[in-house]
């Protein structure tokens, strides 16, 4: 840009602005929230250790993005001030290396052909590995199932007894597949696998 003429240097200065403007038009604003956040925490790391933020002069960022994504996680600089799983983290080191991106330069995080540095990807291994389980809703345990299955039938009338008919066949389906009966108007041919509630 230095090269051109003055007058297409502030054209081209406003084209860019532009394009840069619609680039954060397209990313959902809490995501560029998050972003930003996360850049601001990035600032802070590297003011308190007395490096640029935009990495001037580091040869090898990776012990630096190991050591804010250690602290991240362990809450001392995560925005709730608590711990974090190992996701969040690593979407934190994600976020400042699309904004080295953003800016025109090369994501830290990543070698020269593109890949994760092979120092971060066992420190994010070990983390996944600490993190306890994700909290899943648990299916529903098969004795209700067969309470709701013969409430259905002892009703011996024709509403719920469709509704036997539905929770036999989806039963049936969800576990055994390849057994799904043949429909059929008669609502007494209901599969046999369907299970009794224990008297």
């Amino acid at each position: 840009m230095d090269a051109c003429h003055p007058t297409q240097r502030t054209d081209l200065e406003a084209e860019l602005q532009l394009i840069r403007q619609t680039t954060q038009a397209g990313i959902h604003s809490s995501r560029r929230s998050a972003n930003d956040t996360t850049w601001a925490l990035w600032e802070d790391f590297c003011v308190g250790l007395f490096i640029d933020p935009e990495l001037v002069g580091i040869d090898d960022p990776i012990p630096l993005l190991q050591l804010f994504g250690q602290r991240y996680r362990q809450g001392i600089i995560a925005p709730s001030g608590i711990a974090v799983r190992s996701q969040t983290m690593e979407g934190a080191l994600r976020a400042i290396g699309q904004a080295f991106s953003t800016l025109g330069g090369l994501d830290p995080r990543l070698t020269a052909n593109g890949k994760l540095d092979i120092r971060l990807s066992p420190q994010l291994s070990a983390y996944k590995k600490e993190d306890p389980p994700p909290h899943r809703v648990k299916p529903i345990p098969l004795p209700i199932i067969g309470y709701a299955a013969d409430m259905c039938r002892l009703a011996n009338r024709p509403m719920p007894m469709h509704w036997q008919i539905c929770l036999s066949l989806v039963f049936t389906s969800y576990f055994a597949p390849e057994n799904m009966p043949a429909l059929s108007d008669d609502p007494q041919s209901l599969p046999s696998s369907i299970p009794s509630h224990p008297r």
